[in-house]
């Protein structure tokens, strides 16, 4: 072998091993990036639509809400198990609920559908309907699957029984859902603004779909403390109320009409509590609301807040805002063909109400205060 043979030899050598170190380099990540394997998987067993393990409780009418701040936005996120149940091929599922909010505009809407495996105690997922908002209407559907369908099948969201090491795939739906949890520990502690709780399970979790990693802890006979940015700030059984909030956050309209005034005032604070939290997305749905707030506004500090939130809701036409303002001279009184002096006190208290609330509301609803301070002052001895 001459020299120039030499030379050429050891110059494609210099150019080739940076080539094979890099493809040796892309297989240790690509086997390091697949290197996550389960070691829990479905088992066949009988499932119920209702009941809990130590961390998932699957009861119609539990609720979880959360809050926190999201790129300088409000965060409110609210998770409620319904009174109601899928059939998901031969199983009857549970839907739970999960109702995500900015700045108390809804986001997302989805119905998850859950069991408990009754030998386990695993609480299995079959799969979610997805409703992505903005500016209040529906955009898309991203995220959906069902078990059953192209080639998805159930999940596990949480086994009965838990430790340290063990990880399982909660959706296996290809190429739309395929998230992952690994329990890092069971030994934690985490305080949020609903308390402090002890012996939680922490998980870490991941999918093979995005880079994205989280962290997520669950509580003993609680559940989950945290998603993202938002922490539990209350927990427990929606209580019934009057008769109108059943075990979805739903309001009875039908009922809340036949209410006498002082059963009413009763019902103030689930009624506020139902517009809050979005139970109700429909405007025509929600003025209802509006309106029976405005019964009570002037005399009660909770119906002040509710109509001060439905007079500022731009998922509101302007034409009801503006109704609910006027009605101020039309609605709540004892006796508006001779006034009494509670009717008199209750004027006094809405005239101090339109000034504290026109300096912060929408500037477009200035003629409807006009309106409704004009009427009052007539009425007014």
């Amino acid at each position: 072998m001459n020299a120039k043979t030499i030379v050429t030899l050891l110059l494609a050598a210099a150019v080739f091993a940076p080539t094979e170190s890099f493809a040796q380099e892309k297989k240790a990540r690509k086997e390091k990036k697949d290197s996550w394997k389960d070691n829990l998987t479905p088992t066949a067993e009988k499932m119920s639509s209702t009941g809990r393990n130590t961390y998932f409780i699957l009861e119609p009418g539990y609720q979880l809400m959360f809050e926190g701040e999201d790129e300088g936005k409000k965060a409110e996120l609210v998770i409620t198990v319904l009174d109601e149940t899928k059939k998901i091929g031969d199983v009857e599922t549970r839907i739970i609920e999960e109702r995500e909010s900015l700045d108390g505009k809804i986001v997302e809407i989805s119905r998850n559908y859950f069991t408990i495996g009754v030998d386990t105690k695993t609480a299995y997922y079959f799969g979610e309907d997805v409703d992505m908002y903005k500016d209040g209407k529906i955009t898309d559907h991203g995220g959906s699957w069902i078990a059953g369908e192209n080639d998805a099948k159930l999940g596990i969201i949480i086994p009965g029984q838990v430790k340290v090491g063990d990880r399982y795939y909660q959706e296996r739906a290809p190429k739309v859902a395929m998230d992952r949890a690994e329990h890092i520990s069971i030994t934690e502690t985490m305080k949020t603004p609903a308390g402090e709780f002890k012996n939680c399970l922490k998980t870490k979790e991941t999918t093979p779909l995005e880079p994205d990693t989280a962290y997520k802890t669950y509580a003993p006979e609680v559940g989950l403390l945290n998603d993202g940015p938002v922490k539990l700030v209350k927990y427990g059984f929606i209580k019934k109320q009057a008769g109108l909030i059943t075990a979805d956050g739903q309001i009875d309209l039908a009922a809340l009409k036949k209410l006498k005034k002082s059963e009413g005032a009763k019902a103030i604070p689930a009624v506020a509590s139902a517009y809050k939290d979005s139970r109700i997305t429909d405007a025509k749905l929600k003025e209802p609301l509006g309106r029976f707030a405005l019964s009570f506004a002037g005399a009660d500090p909770a119906a002040d807040k509710l109509y001060h939130t439905a007079i500022n809701d731009a998922g509101l036409a302007e034409v009801d805002r503006a109704n609910l303002i006027e009605d101020l001279n039309e609605v709540g009184y004892e006796n508006l063909k001779s006034l009494t002096p509670g009717d008199q006190k209750l004027i006094a208290s809405r005239l101090d109400l339109i000034k504290r609330f026109r300096a912060d509301s929408d500037p477009k609803l200035a003629p409807a205060f006009d309106e409704a301070e004009k009427d009052l002052r007539s009425m007014a001895k």
